[in-house]
């Protein structure tokens, strides 16, 4: 009798496309594994999707260039909530804009150090 292996339903997600992490305890951390061994004694999962960033502005709101016409500058703004059924992003003040995209890190580190 056969036994199914442990990640079994792991290496199907795997094979259909899915990216796998691999749960490090020395770390307390997950990280991406592209070739996983399917090791019975370590833990994987499927990486978990990232809910779009818009989904879940923190209460202060997130730094981001705002505009309302592609091919024109952005500004920056601190956006405070999207409205899903107008497709428009607010600030608290209510302004609001068409697009909308959250500052990288290394945009604000140089941000922070007032660099250009």
């Amino acid at each position: 009798m056969s036994t199914r292996h442990k990640h079994a339903d792991l290496i199907i997600a795997w094979a259909e496309g899915a990216e796998i992490e691999w749960y490090d305890g020395d770390h307390g951390a997950w990280f991406l594994v592209p070739q996983p061994s399917w090791n019975p004694n370590q833990l994987y999962r499927v990486k978990p999707k990232k809910p779009d960033w818009h989904e879940s502005i923190p209460e202060h709101g997130m730094l981001c260039w705002v505009s309302n016409k592609v091919d024109i500058g952005p500004d920056l703004m601190a956006i405070h909530k999207y409205d899903k059924d107008e497709k428009r992003f607010y600030a608290k003040s209510l302004l609001s804009w068409v697009y909308a995209t959250p500052l990288t890190d290394d945009e604000i580190r140089q941000f922070l150090r007032g660099e250009k």
